[in-house]
């Protein structure tokens, strides 16, 4: 992103990919290989000046653009065993915007699921779920029956208006 913009802002989200431990360890579920990744990348990009690297100390981040505000979450936070259904979510996301929690959002992005796909929440908001860099392994295909090409999210978004304005599906195949 550095070759293409002036200013970049990194907004880590930690997930549960190499959780230290097991479930039921005494080391806190943020302490993980993502986390270590985000880390070391922050390290050794540490001289870009034009790069800012914010931390995650939740599970849930909340991004700000301008008027245009987000929630970014690996998609495990809700369900059992890591797994929510889309409706779970719609659902979820519906009682937060109602009031249930503090968030003040619009949409949200989840990764958890290896899959490209949107479902709308209220007041013509939506739910995002992101592709990953790769979903093709047999953990992926078995497991969570999600299997596709690698692809990620492009997002435009009007800061003015706080709305999305064009998003793109970026194949990384």
């Amino acid at each position: 992103m550095l070759a293409n913009f002036e200013k970049v802002t990194v907004v880590a989200e930690w997930g549960n990919h190499g959780r230290v431990g097991g479930k039921r360890a005494e080391v806190p579920k943020s302490d993980n290989v993502d986390r270590m990744v985000y880390e070391m990348s922050r390290q050794i990009l540490a001289g870009e000046k034009r790069l800012t690297w914010e931390d995650c100390p939740e599970d849930i981040q909340e991004v700000k653009v301008g008027n245009y505000r987000a929630l970014l979450m690996h998609g495990d936070e809700l369900g059992r065993s890591g797994f929510a259904s889309p409706a779970a979510w719609i659902a979820g996301a519906n009682r937060w915007k109602a009031g249930a929690h503090d968030y003040d959002f619009h949409d949200i992005y989840l990764g958890h699921y290896h899959r490209h796909a949107q479902e709308p929440i209220q007041k013509n908001y939506n739910i995002y779920w992101t592709g990953s860099t790769e979903s093709d392994n047999r953990y992926a295909r078995d497991s969570m029956a999600a299997s596709g090409m690698p692809s990620q999210r492009l997002h435009f978004v009007d800061p003015a208006k706080g709305r999305v304005t064009a998003q793109y599906q970026v194949w990384l195949d």
